[in-house]
């Protein structure tokens, strides 16, 4: 009889160990939230709407640190609408919320993988037969970051790089130019010839802002090279899709690259770049944001925008925007990545790089900013 009772006791200890690891009780307090087991604090700020940093600073919390299941968090100022996801166009964050949405998950040819509805990174990593942070490392992807239908990521742990990027469109209109702003106008030479074999010639930077550094100037020559003949630029991409395609490199989608060559032979020339102090103001301060959060995203830690970021900066401009890239350590590279504009389905980088209402430019090279290396800031004005 003793041994039936210490076994009914041993089943019931067993039984609530289990129930408490399956599920904590939710808050009966307003403005409580009781984490549950797999949830991210992305997940949660999305939620409530509000951002990270923000629970963050209520909990007394850092980015990396693990947070155990069914602790309480303060939410603070919560919202019914939650806000704009950070690295995506249009789309928001999708959870399992049915076990039937991971049973149907299947491996996808070669060594990455598009990202479809309900899909999130702790099923795809135990698909694919990794930890969840292993494969959010070789991903290069921040530990409360999730992903949108449409994103590509790496499958294997191969030797290849990953590359993470970001970008908002903006919708405000045309405007018209600020009246001052600092950096000297460049005139490209050669800006009518369409002969992808020929190659554009681009005055120098190096002399016009001080501010920024030899390869921080050196990437704003490279986005007006681009910009002074969009169509003699061909020539840049097809030779790093082919020395990629050499070298076992991020694997490339070919019909993603016909399809920005015909849109580059298609440009026409566009404004070429001034270089100017209060937008790279912007772009560093956002950069040194970046690496305190710990993630690549437009949302700073106080909720601005990147158009909100130009317009605070620079008191004269009307609207701007960013684009956000990371891995390679050169600077064609960087620019190319962000111009095949793979896994971003509006090509939201491209369309950055190739409007053709921006007058105003500055890049920051803002180096390793949670996983990713390499990081880089580039920011655009009128």
């Amino acid at each position: 009889m003793k041994l039936l009772s210490s076994l009914l006791s041993l089943m019931l200890l067993v039984a609530t160990i289990n129930a408490a690891q399956a599920q904590c009780s939710p808050a009966t307090e307003s403005g409580i939230h009781v984490v549950q087991k797999g949830e991210t604090l992305y997940q949660i700020a999305a939620k409530y709407g509000v951002s990270v940093a923000e629970i963050c600073t209520q909990n007394q919390l850092t980015l990396n640190q693990t947070i155990p299941v069914c602790t309480k968090l303060s939410i603070k100022n919560a919202s019914p609408a939650a806000r704009p996801m950070e690295f995506n166009n249009t789309q928001s964050i999708e959870v399992f919320t049915d076990k039937s949405v991971a049973l149907n998950t299947q491996k996808q040819m070669g060594n990455k993988h598009q990202v479809k509805a309900g899909e999130t990174i702790a099923a795809l990593a135990e698909l694919y037969g990794y930890t969840e942070k292993r494969f959010r490392k070789f991903n290069a992807m921040g530990p409360y970051e999730e992903v949108t239908p449409g994103s590509i990521l790496l499958s294997s742990d191969c030797s290849c790089g990953r590359i993470g990027m970001a970008t908002q469109t903006t919708n405000l209109g045309q405007t018209n130019p600020p009246a001052t702003a600092t950096g000297n106008t460049m005139k490209p030479t050669n800006s009518n010839t369409t002969n992808s074999s020929s190659t554009p010639m681009v005055a120098s930077t190096q002399a016009a802002a001080t501010y920024m550094t030899k390869e921080e100037l050196s990437m704003v020559d490279e986005i007006n090279l681009l910009r002074s003949n969009p169509a003699g630029y061909v020539q840049y991409v097809e030779a790093y899709v082919r020395n990629e395609k050499a070298n076992n490199g991020f694997p490339i989608d070919q019909n993603i690259v016909d399809e920005l060559i015909r849109e580059l032979k298609a440009t026409p020339t566009l404004s070429t770049l001034s270089p100017t102090a209060c937008i790279y103001d912007a772009a560093k301060k956002h950069g040194e944001d970046l690496i305190k959060m710990g993630s690549i995203g437009h949302v700073g830690s106080d909720g601005a925008w990147p158009w909100d970021r130009v317009k605070r900066a620079c008191s004269q401009m009307t609207d701007g925007n960013e684009n956000l890239v990371g891995g390679p350590d050169q600077v064609r590279a960087s620019v190319i990545i962000l111009l095949i504009d793979e896994g971003i389905p509006n090509r939201g980088h491209r369309k950055t790089l190739l409007n053709p209402k921006w007058k105003y430019v500055a890049t920051r090279k803002v180096g390793k900013v949670g996983y990713m290396p390499n990081s880089w800031v580039q920011k655009f004005g009128a």
